[in-house]
């Protein structure tokens, strides 16, 4: 005959519990067994484990549910922006990643071009000129480095293709794409043609005016070298009141020869360290078979222009100007040929004179 106190102790949940009987307290908050908080003071025993405190032991009641032990989930709103960006980081292709990376340092790289050189200069001439040379490089080291991935998987790939069916090289490498170091193709193009856009559109500083242009410097015009070869030969029909010619819609051109130069304000105050420098030049053009003056210019001048002008100023100084001039400036023998434009011409007067482009020197 079984005990029934050796009954009990075997069905106890643990040898602690049925060495030392725990307190019975009808009001307990967690269960003494689990742990486990109690939601439901209804009933006496424990829904998530069973166990039963007046009786301290676990019971096995059929029919009723025991909860089930669930992983807390945290349930929160949509995510923080932070955590989206890094969500779409760890969602996008890695070779994606760094194409979209050496694009970013190309666009850096002409922002940095634009803000460290002044318009117009050739400054940012030159760093929009070798920004664009670095681009072209990497667009074609990138397309004839695919060109070369796609050469053996095909018998009917020729070098034509690099141009005609650019789709159909790249195609190889867009398909092993996520191989290692295929990845570095793309991010190359992809640095190369945002360069490039950046290079035009950014830094800019081409002169596109003058691209057209590139060769021997224009000659002045015929009648302004006889002008200036008639200096000092009295000419009974001088007219220099009458009009240069009518006015235009367009703003009207004339060529000048350069006789005299107002030094910069540093150059004034300081003196010039190098080659003098100047902040305008007086003109004088053909009226009528006589070189008279029409005024100065000041600009703006381009660089390449300028410093060209500044290496002659040394060379071409006289201690008087070449005709009549009321302006106060440093005199040159007249050599050095321009072109300007104006608005309107009346005579002498030349209103609106603005610098437009150095012309070969007169013999």
């Amino acid at each position: 005959m079984v005990d029934p106190a050796a009954a009990l102790s075997l069905t106890s949940p643990s040898a602690e519990s049925s060495a030392a009987a725990k307190p019975v307290d009808l009001d307990v908050e967690t269960c003494p067994n689990c742990n486990a908080p109690r939601t439901d003071t209804s009933v006496m025993w424990c829904r998530k484990c069973g166990y039963h405190p007046t009786l301290d032991r676990v019971i096995d009641l059929v029919g009723e549910d025991l909860e089930q032990e669930t992983p807390a989930v945290a349930v929160s709103d949509k995510p923080s922006a932070k955590e989206g960006l890094k969500l779409l980081f760890e969602a996008t292709p890695a070779w994606m990643r760094r194409s979209a990376m050496a694009a970013v340092a190309a666009a850096l790289l002409g922002v940095l071009a634009r803000m460290f050189t002044e318009p117009e200069s050739l400054a940012r001439l030159a760093a929009a000129l070798v920004l664009l040379f670095v681009a072209k490089s990497s667009i074609v080291t990138a397309h004839v480095w695919s060109f070369f991935y796609a050469v053996p998987e095909s018998d009917r790939l020729g070098i034509g293709d690099l141009i005609v069916r650019p789709f159909y090289v790249w195609s190889p490498t867009m398909r092993d794409i996520e191989q290692p170091g295929v990845w570095r193709r793309p991010a190359l193009m992809a640095f190369g043609i945002v360069a490039e856009v950046v290079g035009l559109a950014v830094v800019g500083g081409i002169p596109w005016a003058r691209v057209w242009e590139l060769g021997p410097a224009e000659p002045p015009k015929r009648a302004l070298a006889e002008a200036v070869a008639n200096v000092g030969k009295t000419d009974e029909t001088d007219d220099t009141t009458a009009q240069a010619g009518p006015a235009k819609a367009a703003r009207p051109r004339s060529d000048c020869v350069i006789i005299g130069y107002v030094p910069s304000v540093a150059g004034r105050l300081l003196g010039d360290q190098g080659d003098p420098d100047f902040s305008s030049l007086v003109l004088a053009t053909e009226i009528r078979g006589k070189l008279t003056v029409i005024g100065a210019v000041s600009g703006p001048i381009p660089d390449a222009e300028r410093a060209a002008i500044r290496q002659r100023l040394k060379a071409l100084n006289r201690a008087s100007p070449v005709i009549p001039c009321t302006i106060t400036a440093n005199w040159l023998e007249p050599v050095l040929a321009c072109r300007v434009t104006y608005t309107r011409a009346q005579g002498s007067r030349f209103e609106n004179l603005k610098y437009d482009k150095l012309l070969a020197e007169l013999p």
